[in-house]
């Protein structure tokens, strides 16, 4: 009698759920690439649209949000050469959901996210998708999302939302103190002052911006009969420091938008980059809003003036 030898199968670790990608995603933190499938997140696979990876090779010159474009781009590639990767850049798309147009990105992307839940739901189990738990679609695109749901309503496997991470709480304070200039502002700025008295009913934080309203600049010179922000003010102890538009770190000014107005918010986080009294600069805004491009210039600057030893990019 010949004996039998009968080999016990390993258990395989179960799988987590599909995470599919949404441009803004991507560039919002292109950090989640690896978040959502590493760590306690290993069970996951990460899918990468291949109208995402267009999108990304579209913006990875321009100015504001090339950097992470660039970033998330380096990342994917890196994670889609690593043995047994657990990120996919899918390239197979399906427009049998009614309402789909071939020719929009946004409906391209949702088209992917059709094909992919076909292939989980298949028997196949040499197909990628096979056995995974759900499709987690993940957009910050509010418009996307109200389309997304309704075009996978029929889904129960699909769910749509938008990328959950760790962060500072976001204050969003629409409180900018403003202050109306008369005549006699008018005249001390001719004189060649730098700082104007603060009206101490402003209760300001030191460091903390008022807008300036006014009809003329911060030399006093006249420059029309409304009364708007020509220049700001920032709280340096009982005085309010002015700043002008035209202030540079490392050569490089705020930039205006498209109808030509100043961004103060840029203007008064160039001035604080520029003190070497500031110990720490926090800046808080969206994708594109210079938050990046402005720390460099001010790292750069203070390196040069040998106000630091070394720049730190994390």
């Amino acid at each position: 009698m010949s004996d039998m030898i009968v080999k016990k199968e390993e258990p395989q670790t179960p799988k987590g759920n599909i995470i599919v990608f949404d441009t803004c995603v991507v560039i919002d933190d292109p950090e989640s690439v690896d978040t959502v499938r590493i760590g306690e997140n290993a069970n996951n696979l990460a899918v990468i649209p291949w109208q995402v990876m267009l999108e990304l090779d579209k913006m990875k010159t321009r100015p504001g949000v090339g950097h992470e474009a660039r970033e998330a781009v380096r990342r994917i590639r890196k994670a889609s050469k690593e043995p047994n990767s657990n990120l996919i850049i899918e390239n197979q798309v399906s427009f049998s959901c009614g309402g789909l147009d071939k020719s929009l990105s946004d409906h391209q992307i949702m088209a992917t996210v059709v094909h992919i839940s076909k292939k989980i739901n298949s028997n196949d189990k040499k197909n990628p998708y096979f056995g995974y738990k759900k499709i987690k679609f993940l957009t910050n695109d509010e418009i996307l999302q109200a389309l997304s749901e309704v075009v996978f309503r029929q889904n129960p496997n699909i769910l749509i939302e938008p990328l959950l991470k760790n962060q500072v709480k976001e204050v969003e304070d629409k409180s900018t103190k403003k202050v109306r200039l008369g005549e006699k502002d008018r005249k001390e700025l001719e004189k060649g002052v730098t700082r104007l008295p603060l009206d101490k009913k402003l209760n300001l934080k030191e460091n903390e911006m008022v807008m300036f309203l006014s009809n003329f600049n911060a030399c006093g010179k006249i420059v029309g009969d409304a009364f708007k922000t020509h220049f700001i003010g920032i709280k340096k102890g009982n005085q309010l420091e002015i700043i002008k538009p035209d202030i540079k770190v490392f050569s490089q000014a705020a930039l205006n938008d498209e109808d030509g107005k100043t961004n103060w918010g840029q203007v008064a986080a160039i001035h604080m980059l520029k003190d070497p009294e500031i110990k720490a600069v926090f800046l808080q805004g969206g994708a594109g809003s210079g938050k990046t491009f402005l720390a460099l210039a001010g790292g750069l600057e203070a390196k040069k003036d040998k106000n630091c030893k070394k720049i730190v990019i994390m």
